[in-house]
């Protein structure tokens, strides 16, 4: 009986010594960290928006101060961001946009035009969306389209005095 009980243990403590040597076997080399720069990409994606910057395109990025609802709905917080110099003003917004969009409500691109003044910020949800824009809560319409008036009309580089909101060419009444 003992001779069993000590070849147990000798062999549950050669099991532990190879499971032990097995968990500290090198892995393959990781890969190096700067290999895809997260603060590049570009959300939401859309073949309307801009094509999202690259490591070797990006121009001069520059600091912008975007706006985002409070969580109880009544202010807006600015918040410093880095955007690429060359289209500041669309990235600015789509920085906003990201803030805002989640499974039910997720904008698949959007276009930012300013003549005049006045910025029109055309909106694109696709067809099978969940949710659309006239579903969205009193508190949802203020975070979404207050916080992108608020960071185009705050901005005075952009000379911004006013914000439309368009869904795909058609006015949205808010």
């Amino acid at each position: 009986m003992n001779r069993m009980k000590l070849f147990l243990a000798f062999l549950l403590s050669g099991v532990a010594l190879l499971a032990g040597c097995k968990a500290t076997t090198p892995t393959e080399p990781a890969t190096s960290p700067t290999a895809t720069p997260a603060s590049v990409t570009e959300s939401p994606p859309s073949p309307t928006t801009t094509p999202s910057a690259t490591p070797t395109d990006v121009a001069d990025p520059t600091e912008v101060t975007i706006y985002k609802a409070d969580s109880e709905c009544v202010n807006f917080q600015p918040q410093q961001v880095t955007v690429p110099g060359d289209r500041a003003m669309e990235a600015a917004v789509g920085e906003v946009l990201k803030t805002y969009s989640n499974p039910d409500f997720d904008l698949s691109g959007y276009r930012v035009a300013v003549q005049d003044g006045v910025a029109t910020v055309d909106l694109r949800l696709p067809a099978d969306s969940p949710r659309q824009i006239t579903s969205l809560s009193a508190c949802e319409q203020f975070a979404l389209f207050g916080s992108v008036r608020e960071t185009l009309t705050k901005n005075p580089d952009w000379q911004v005095k006013s914000v439309r909101f368009m869904e795909r060419g058609e006015e949205i009444a808010l």
